[in-house]
């Protein structure tokens, strides 16, 4: 696939994708030699997979010549941290910050620790980290959706308001 010091298999699909699983000690090393061959920062993003028995894992999406790379940097379940990457590639700074807000996964040595999110949007406190199974919908408004009654009419503007039907 390219000249990178990793293992890496095919994704099926349309476009060239390719998937490698790193330690957390290599991720600089690979990283580098990625934009040293002139490889572009896609994503950076975070997944919990302690609902699989495991920890968390850092998911990187580079473009490469070939192709798409996609590196899997599997991390403790406790203090989840990995080596930064803001720079090398300045993008990535935003994309680490979130992750630390969304699952607390931690870039050492990150020289910017402010806050991405606005924690205090998501409504009642429900933010990811305090409580990442519940399901909540926003309207656009930004308030919390209800579920529509399942018994009964709903009302109305005209019937909450008293006026009657003229039929």
């Amino acid at each position: 696939m390219t000249d990178l010091p990793i293992q890496t298999e095919a994704i099926p699909g349309a476009m060239p994708a390719f998937r490698s699983m790193i330690e957390a000690g290599t991720l600089r090393a690979v990283v580098e030699k990625a934009k040293s061959q002139k490889a572009r920062l896609v994503a950076l993003w975070g997944s919990d997979e302690t609902v699989r028995g495991g920890g968390y894992a850092l998911q990187v999406a580079l473009a490469v010549r070939t192709g798409l790379l996609w590196l899997t940097v599997p991390l403790a379940r406790e203090h989840p941290r990995y080596p930064g990457i803001a720079d090398i590639y300045p993008a990535a700074n935003r994309m680490q910050r979130a992750a630390y807000d969304l699952l607390g996964i931690h870039a050492q040595d990150a020289p910017d620790h402010r806050k991405w999110l606005r924690h205090r949007a998501w409504p009642g406190g429900a933010t990811p980290r305090a409580d990442p199974l519940r399901a909540i919908t926003l309207s656009s408004r930004g308030r919390v959706s209800r579920p529509r009654r399942r018994w009964g009419r709903k009302r109305s503007s005209r019937a909450r308001l008293g006026c009657r039907n003229r039929n």
